[in-house]
C-alpha cells in the first residue's frame, strides 16, 4: 500500500521505492552504539545493594547524555531516584578467577536502560539531551615532558593517546588525532598549539573536515602533576578553559569533559515545541545516498519524524517534525558531517543543503 502511495504521488520507478522500503530496514544510522548502557564494579547482589548500584550507573549515562551542570541540578535528582523504573535489562558479570583479591570486586553489573523511557523522563523536566550523532572532535595536543616538547600522535606518544582515547570512550566522545605527516608539519608547529594560534589552528584541521577542534596544552611539573590549558573551535565560536591535575588520565578527561559540554550545550535538545521544516537536499544521485540522508536525519536528537515531499533527478526534499524551530535543525547540522549548506542560495522557509562527500 505505501510503495503504490509514494508511486502515485511522486512518479516515482517502482523498483526504487520497493528498494528503499527493504535497505532502509537494514541499513543502521551513523551514531554511536552504548549511550544507554554501563557496567561497574559491584560487591554484593542483594536488593539494596543493587538499588544503589543501579543508581550509580545511571549516573554514569547521564554524564554523557546530559550537560555536567544539568546532572548536577535538582532537576535530574527526580530521575536518579528513581533509576530502577528506567531498567530495561540487568545481569552480573564474573571476573576472570584470580580477581577479587586485595579487595578488588570480584563482578560486575552491567545494564542497559530504556532509551525512550529515559529520554522522555529528561525532556519533560526540561533537560536537553545529546544525541547519538556526534561530531567527530579533532585533538592538537602539545606536551612538554622533562624539558622535552612533543605534539600527541598514536605512533609518537602512545601512553598519551591511549589517556586521551580512555577518556573519550567515558564521555561518548569520537576522537581522533591528526596524522603528523609532511602537510600537517607544514601547517602548524608545536609552537602554534602551545601558544593557542586560532587561526593556524582552524586553518590546518580543514584537511580533515573537523567541525568540532580541540587543542590542549600540557605542562608535566616537577612534583608530578599536570598543568592542561584546553581550546575548543566550533562554528562560530571558541571556549577555554585550564586547570592542574594529579596525574595524566585526569588532565585527559578534563580535556574531554569540557569538549563533551561544548557540544552538549550547543547540539542536545530539549524543546518540546514541535515544528515543522522543509528542507531540500542536493547531490542524491543513488539509493545509497537516498538511504544515507534519510538514517542521517532520523540519527538526530532535534528531529522526531523525517517526510519526503518531492524526489526530483538530483535532489529530494524533506518535511522533518523537529523539537525546537529551525534555529535548532541549523544547530544539529552544524557539524556538516553529513549535510552541508548550499552558499548563496540560503533564504525563505526552506532551507537548502547539499550531500557531503563520504
Amino acid at each position: 500500500m505505501l510503495v503504490l502511495e509514494v508511486i502515485v504521488r511522486f512518479g516515482v520507478p517502482q523498483v526504487f521505492c520497493v528498494l528503499w522500503l527493504s535497505v532502509s530496514l537494514i541499513v543502521p544510522a551513523a551514531e554511536l552504539a552504548g549511550l544507554y548502557e554501563a557496567e561497574i564494579d559491584v560487591q554484593a547482589k542483594d536488593d539494596a545493594s543493587r538499588s544503589v548500584d543501579i543508581r550509580r550507573a545511571l549516573e554514569q549515562v547521564l554524564s554523557r547524555l546530559i550537560t555536567a551542570d544539568a546532572l548536577q541540578s535538582d532537576k535530574v535528582r527526580p530521575v536518579l531516584d528513581n533509576a530502577q523504573a528506567f531498567v530495561r535489562q540487568y545481569g552480573y558479570l564474573d571476573r576472570p578467577a584470580g580477581a577479587g583479591q586485595s579487595g578488588d570486586p570480584a563482578q560486575s553489573l552491567r545494564i542497559v536502560f530504556d532509551e525512550t523511557k529515559l529520554t522522555a523522563a529528561l525532556r519533560d523536566r526540561g533537560i536537553a539531551v545529546f544525541g547519538a550523532q556526534r561530531p567527530d572532535v579533532l585533538a592538537w595536543i602539545a606536551v612538554e615532558d622533562q624539558q622535552q616538547q612533543q605534539l600527541v600522535s598514536a605512533d609518537s606518544l602512545p601512553e598519551f593517546d591511549a589517556a586521551l582515547n580512555a577518556a573519550a570512550r567515558e564521555r561518548a566522545v569520537p576522537v581522533m588525532l591528526p596524522l603528523w605527516d609532511l602537510s600537517d608539519q607544514q601547517a602548524l608547529s608545536f609552537n602554534d598549539v602551545w601558544s593557542a594560534n586560532d587561526e593556524r589552528i582552524r586553518q590546518a584541521s580543514l584537511r580533515y573536515g573537523a567541525k568540532a577542534v580541540l587543542a590542549g596544552r600540557l605542562q608535566h611539573r616537577a612534583d608530578g602533576a599536570w598543568e592542561g590549558t584546553w581550546r575548543f573551535y566550533r562554528p562560530g565560536g571558541v571556549s577555554a578553559w585550564n586547570g592542574q591535575y594529579p596525574a595524566l588520565p585526569q588532565a585527559m578527561q578534563a580535556g574531554m569533559q569540557g569538549a563533551y559540554n561544548e557540544l552538549a550545550t550547543h547540539l542536545a535538545s530539549a524543546r518540546p515545541a514541535t515544528t515543522n521544516v522543509d528542507l531540500q537536499v542536493s547531490g542524491i544521485g543513488s539509493l545509497a545516498d537516498f538511504v544515507r540522508v534519510v538514517d542521517y536525519l532520523q540519527s538526530l536528537s532535534s528531529v522526531r519524524s523525517v517526510d519526503w515531499l518531492l524526489i526530483q533527478p538530483d535532489a529530494v526534499e524533506f518535511r522533518l517534525a523537529i523539537n525546537g524551530d529551525k534555529s535548532t535543525l541549523d544547530e544539529s547540522l552544524a557539524p556538516g558531517l553529513v549535510l552541508q549548506p548550499t552558499a548563496g542560495i540560503q533564504g525563505g522557509s526552506e532551507m537548502i543543503y547539499r550531500l557531503a562527500t563520504p
